[in-house]
């Protein structure tokens, strides 16, 4: 089975995976990247200012990235 590593971008901070999960293809990275994204814009929500905020995946094999996953999200309170 082919390893995926998942390098997480959060504003200006970069997390990179160096250790890699075991998938059977492709589309099990895009859902596992999908997932993760999730639960990073949960954490994110908490911040007292979140105005813009942008989070990314990017997949990588052993041959280099294989796609970018963005998600993108505003808060605007109204106080």
């Amino acid at each position: 089975m082919p390893v995926f590593f998942f390098d997480i971008h959060s504003g200006n901070e970069l997390s990179i995976d160096d250790e890699g999960m075991e998938l059977r293809d492709v589309l099990a990275a895009q859902v596992e990247a999908a997932r993760a994204l999730a639960v990073f814009a949960q954490a994110e929500m908490g911040l007292k200012d979140a105005r813009g905020q942008q989070l990314a995946v990017w997949v990588r094999d052993a041959h280099g990235t294989v796609m970018e996953v963005k998600l993108t999200f505003a808060i605007a309170r109204r106080e």
